[in-house]
């Protein structure tokens, strides 16, 4: 066996004892929602699906960006307002982050955003107000 499919048994097994822990916990596979679907939206879509951790149920994308077709939805509003996305990957332009991850905090859902979320201290420290 070589050292990269050891790696990659392991990996299998880590994973599949992360499934067995989290899901006795009693949870479920998180639902995530994706707003901006260039570069980097793409690339977080590609890492849920490649770990098979979550399951994205939105995107938005602007025009241009390839959004499958079975996951698009109009707005950013529309990935906010589904009760059953958990968390939301804002992946748009630096200028529209800070809204969209306050937007995404105040509908109850985790947020990861790209960087960066806010352009001076006074957006982050309202960025941590909603969060708090």
């Amino acid at each position: 066996m070589s050292t990269s499919d050891e790696v990659d048994e392991v990996r299998t097994s880590l994973k599949s004892t992360h499934d067995r822990v989290w899901i006795s916990r009693g949870h479920s596979m998180l639902k995530f929602g994706i707003i901006g679907y260039g570069k980097m939206g793409q690339t977080r879509h590609s890492a849920i699906l490649r770990t098979d951790m979550g399951d994205v149920t939105a995107i938005f994308g602007y025009p241009g960006d390839p959004v499958p077709e079975d996951k698009s939805v109009a707005t950013p509003e529309d990935v906010l307002a589904n009760k059953d996305i958990e968390a939301v990957f804002v992946c748009t332009i630096n200028s529209l982050n800070k809204d969209l991850t306050v937007a995404a905090l105040k509908s109850g859902k985790h947020v990861f955003c790209e960087k960066p979320p806010a352009f001076t201290s006074a957006e982050a420290e309202e960025i941590r107000t909603v969060e708090a």
